[in-house]
């Protein structure tokens, strides 16, 4: 029974990550998502060459599209950024969490930049 619940919070924790890493996508435009593609490609900030090939194909899939959020969705991403290895739930989840803190990040860079002062405090 236990196992059943583990399964289920981890199906909907899932569903959450994966909702808000697709809503933030949607929400930048074509400059924002280039200059966060820029973030993702740093081996300053990430070192998971997975991770650039994920946020491309959720770009392709789902950017400034309407197209609903299917369990078969994550079985055809995970091929094309694995290739013939057979999908992990567990891995597939990790990388969209990994990327959803690097579109966080982002956009605290973002808000940092904008602030003029802000910089200056750091200092």
């Amino acid at each position: 029974m236990k196992t059943f619940f583990c399964s289920i919070f981890a199906k909907i924790y899932f569903s959450m990550q994966q909702s808000r890493l697709i809503t933030l996508l949607r929400t930048l435009d074509r400059y924002e998502i280039a200059r966060l593609r820029k973030l993702v490609c740093s081996p300053f900030f990430n070192e998971n060459e997975q991770l650039v090939r994920l946020l491309d194909e959720l770009k392709a899939t789902y950017w400034k599209t309407e197209e609903a959020e299917e369990e078969t969705n994550k079985q055809k991403i995970w091929a094309l950024i694995n290739g013939e290895k057979a999908y992990n739930d567990l891995k597939f989840r990790r990388l969209c969490s990994d990327l959803l803190r690097l579109c966080e990040l982002f956009l605290i860079q973002i808000q940092f930049d904008s602030e003029e002062n802000g910089n200056l405090l750091l200092l």
